[in-house]
């Protein structure tokens, strides 16, 4: 299980990803969607598994992150989910 928590004050996770049966070895944060607001999680784990986890902009809120449109955010020229 990998566990999200905010980046202050925080002592019990904001969110719980739940799958991965052995340790996440490496993570990325990959931004799509039409507006360039769409977040997901991507995990790689021992268990040999690459998951890719949608993330909801409440929850990028609740870790202290403000979920903003990149600058010359074009999106024909990124990959959407």
């Amino acid at each position: 299980m990998l566990e999200m928590y905010a980046s202050e004050g925080c002592r019990e996770p904001i969110h719980e990803f739940e799958c991965h049966t052995d340790v996440v070895k490496e993570f990325v944060w990959r931004r799509g969607g039409q507006d360039g607001n769409d977040f997901q999680l991507i995990t790689w784990s021992k268990d040999r598994t690459l998951r890719f986890w949608g993330v909801d902009s409440d929850i990028i809120q609740q870790v202290g992150s403000t979920p903003v449109k990149p600058r010359n955010f074009d999106p024909d020229r990124t990959i959407s989910f």
